[in-house]
């Protein structure tokens, strides 16, 4: 878990590659401060292509608090709904739009928890963006200029990982994301987890499957990224 300012997380992402071991660091993406375009944080995209670690992005689970509309009653067991994907929209957004992914194409991220049903009309939604502003160039060329030239779904198949847990819509999604880029998760030991009825959880999902692509999604693909053999 790296500190949510820049500095400190730079500062802890080298210690960590000096004493070595770690594969994968984790911010809580909901509270980074300054935001993902700050250029405070180029020295961190920097250090994570230096040392090949790869990001992930958690959500930050904000319990009831006393006085909130839903603290005590059956609501609050569907507020995590809102932050599984509202806490990783903007910044997802950013690391395209700002052209963090394009300037740092060694950059892996791993997007825990996040569910995996919106990502594939949000990529699509960026690409026309993209097109967008490709077609009035001429209206850029005297503002900077645009310098974001590859695709967002391009750099999506490149450089982004999603986990998934119990996601049926996942399954139809595979030819989106890619053979190598699904990571199925069982989120053990939170109380969220599906364990311990991973199997069933697997078996429900997966039955349709061939055995060889049950095993990417739930061994072979993690073990690829992570560099476990």
């Amino acid at each position: 878990m790296l500190p949510e300012y820049p500095d400190a997380a730079t500062t802890e992402l080298y210690r960590l590659a000096r004493n070595g071991g770690v594969r994968q660091v984790n911010l809580q993406i909901a509270n980074v401060k300054p935001s993902l375009d700050d250029p405070a944080w180029e020295p961190f995209w920097n250090a994570l292509e230096e040392t090949g670690i790869i990001l992930s992005w958690h959500i930050t689970v904000f319990l009831g608090r006393p006085g909130e509309r839903a603290t005590g009653k059956p609501a609050s067991v569907f507020e995590a709904t809102k932050a599984f994907m509202g806490q990783f929209l903007g910044p997802f957004v950013d690391m395209f739009s700002w052209g963090i992914l394009e300037r740092h194409p060694k950059v892996r991220l791993v997007m825990a928890e996040a569910g995996t049903g919106w990502l594939p009309w949000l990529v699509e939604e960026l690409d026309y963006r993209h097109w967008r502003l490709w077609e009035a160039k001429e209206y850029w060329a005297d503002k900077g200029g645009i310098m974001l030239e590859t695709k967002p779904s391009e750099l999506f198949r490149r450089q982004i990982y999603a986990t998934f847990q119990e996601d049926h819509v996942a399954m139809s999604l595979i030819p989106f994301f890619g053979e190598g880029h699904l990571l199925w998760a069982s989120d053990y030991p939170h109380p969220d987890s599906v364990w311990p009825n991973s199997r069933a959880a697997i078996e429900r999902q997966m039955r349709n499957l061939t055995p060889e692509m049950r095993r990417k999604l739930t061994h072979d693909n993690a073990a690829a990224l992570y560099g476990l053999g």
